[in-house]
């Protein structure tokens, strides 16, 4: 679990800080067991397997009045928004 939550890490860092050679968009596939683990890495996995077809979209925002980018982590119904410190 550690090669994707790296790599998702520094594929968002790299966009935050404007590195022109970021693609718009990356996409990962796997199943529920792991799911499951990068939800738990992310520290919002609630203990529930997760359901069939279950995926996780993460998008980064820039909100034009604060210098903060902000991830949305979506779940299915689960919806959280994290700043990146």
């Amino acid at each position: 679990m550690g090669h994707l939550s790296f790599n998702v890490r520094d594929r968002l860092q790299e966009m935050v800080d404007g590195d022109s050679s970021v693609l718009p968009f990356y996409l990962y596939s796997g199943h529920d067991t792991t799911v499951m683990p990068f939800l738990d890495v992310l520290g919002i996995w609630d203990g529930v397997w997760a359901p069939y077809a279950a995926l996780i979209a993460i998008e980064l925002y820039q909100d034009s009045s604060v210098f903060h980018p902000h991830l949305i982590f979506i779940f299915h119904s689960l919806s959280r928004l994290l700043s990146i410190l």
